[in-house]
């Protein structure tokens, strides 16, 4: 996830119920004091974000791992061990 401008203290990432959420809260820092009128172009507009993604059931939602580094933040979801199918014997009477 692309996170320009963010530091990795603005980030939070949280799971709930296969439920995984990244947020970002960048707070404004403003040079001039308020009384001066000045006009800012601005590239990137969000100054608080919040995404939401359900995690498939298969998702080992325990051992998610976050990086960040040079405004990209990468998340690692591992898959469960698979279950592997069983034959199982029928029993004659």
């Amino acid at each position: 996830m692309e996170v320009p401008g963010y530091d990795e203290k603005e980030l939070s990432v949280t799971i709930s119920d296969h439920m995984l959420a990244v947020s970002g809260d960048r707070k404004e820092e403003s040079s001039k004091p308020q009384s001066t009128k000045s006009l800012r172009v601005r590239e990137r507009l969000e100054s608080h974000f919040e995404r939401r993604f359900q995690l498939p059931l298969e998702a080992d939602s325990a051992h998610v791992r976050a990086e960040y580094a040079k405004g990209v933040l990468t998340l690692h979801v591992p898959k469960l061990a698979g279950r592997q199918p069983r034959t199982v014997e029928i029993a004659k009477k």
